[in-house]
């Protein structure tokens, strides 16, 4: 706290638009990636078929640029401001009016907020931005699977990989690169015996091999003394949502377990010591 007192208003203000900034490409890479997932898959499965796939407009997280889902109209720099743009435009496109998403501002402004508690709790230092990066693909990774089934190997393959690249180099030595090379290990086996325990038992899949890489990055990250905290918590809170959903609406179904790893990467992390 006593570094965010320093700073002042007007460097919490920087910092909180730089955090909001994050969430602003966060919410393009959740929009988009799927899409881009979904092409690729369409393309191997042509390929594989022996079928000529039509010619395609190239469609990435740079371009096409900002545009409205509903009318396509491109968004003016001026009206991409974090936050603050979805109020002056009063929640709807200036072309077509139709609604943009609320979820859009509220992880712009999560991002912000998170950027600051990341100041606050490492101040100034590279350690600070590199947990801000690894919270916001967390949040990506919960965003995906709870909108599609799916974590995207795109983003926790590179945080796993960022995870030891944190501990060897940016951490300050806090935690052993034993340790996160252990959590990564430990964190896809353990996810890795629970599916195969429950496959056989019941001949169902009960998660998907994504939760796997995630816990394994998550471990990277935070090393393997917090797998236990990280797995606690996303069980707890796992079983928690269910239970709320099945009294409300007697839904069943499958429950996306991504979500509720990154609540308890997210949580484990702000367990350990500064």
């Amino acid at each position: 706290m006593e570094t965010l007192v320093a700073i002042g208003f007007a460097g919490m203000a920087i910092t909180f638009l730089i955090g909001a900034s994050v969430g602003s490409f966060l919410n393009v890479v959740v929009h988009r990636l799927p899409i881009m997932q979904a092409a690729r898959w369409r393309d191997d499965a042509f390929e594989m078929l022996s079928i000529q796939a039509s010619a395609r407009v190239a469609f990435n997280l740079a371009w096409p640029r900002s545009h409205c889902p509903s009318c396509r109209t491109p968004i003016p720099i001026y009206h991409n401001v974090p936050v603050v743009s979805f109020f002056v435009l009063k929640g709807a496109c200036t072309h077509c009016s139709a609604a943009i998403p609320r979820r859009y501002p509220i992880v712009e402004a999560v991002l912000g907020l998170v950027a600051l508690v990341c100041v606050a709790r490492w101040g100034f230092e590279l350690s600070a931005a590199s947990y801000l990066v690894f919270i916001a693909a967390l949040a990506a990774i919960a965003l995906i699977d709870w909108d599609t089934g799916f974590i995207p190997d795109e983003i926790s393959v590179p945080l796993l990989f960022l995870g030891l690249v944190n501990v060897a180099w940016i951490d300050g030595g806090v935690l052993r690169l034993t340790d996160a090379l252990a959590g990564a290990i430990a964190g896809y086996l353990v996810l890795w015996t629970i599916f195969w325990l429950f496959k056989l038992s019941t001949g169902r899949d009960g998660m998907g091999y994504g939760d796997f890489k995630l816990l394994a990055a998550i471990g990277a990250w935070l090393g393997w003394q917090m797998l236990p905290s990280v797995v606690l918590v996303a069980a707890i809170s796992g079983l928690v949502f269910a239970a709320v959903r099945y009294l409300k609406s007697r839904d069943a179904g499958p429950l996306p377990f991504g979500p509720f790893l990154s609540l308890g990467g997210v949580t484990a992390l702000f367990m350990t010591s500064a």
